[in-house]
This record gives C-alpha cells, sequence and structure tokens, in this order.
C-alpha cells in the first residue's frame, strides 16, 4: 500500500473498498485504487469524502452498490453519507 495520510475512517473505508472486491482481483484493485488516490489528492491527506468520491467516479457501475454497502457501516463523516 502507498503512504498515505489518512484522516477520520478513510483507511477502514480503503480496506472494505479491497475487501469487498473477489480475491483473485484484490492486488489490481488495491493498485489501481493507489494510483487513482495518488493521481487525484497527491501527498494531501486522504479523507472519507475524498475516498469515497474516487471509490464512486471510478468503479464500474455494475458493481458499485456492493462497494457502497461494504464502505458504508465504515463512514463516520455525516458530510459523506449523503453521496452514499
Amino acid at each position: 500500500m502507498s503512504e498515505f495520510i489518512w484522516k477520520g475512517n478513510a483507511e477502514a473505508i480503503y480496506e472494505a473498498a479491497i475487501s469487498a472486491t473477489p480475491r483473485l482481483f484484490r492486488h489490481h484493485t488495491r493498485s489501481g485504487l493507489d494510483h487513482l488516490l495518488s493521481e487525484r489528492w497527491g501527498a494531501g491527506p486522504i479523507t472519507e469524502m475524498s475516498i469515497v468520491i474516487t471509490i464512486i467516479d471510478n468503479t464500474p457501475k455494475l458493481f458499485l452498490g456492493r462497494g457502497i454497502e461494504a464502505i458504508k457501516p465504515h463512514i463516520t463523516d455525516k458530510r459523506v453519507l449523503k453521496y452514499v
């Protein structure tokens, strides 16, 4: 995993998103998500909002519902809940 600075419960959301992926594809999901987070948010802290936005914007629609259900219990920032 890349060295991100996590804020709030962002790291738990990240891990839940990876865990929701079938085991065979987790490595690709992790590296892809790391790349997307680095590309979009740079060296800044990764917040719950930034990880959720990244997941929503980049998850294929077919799998988005499953992903949202996996991360929703980990969201503690009430502002983020309106996006899921």
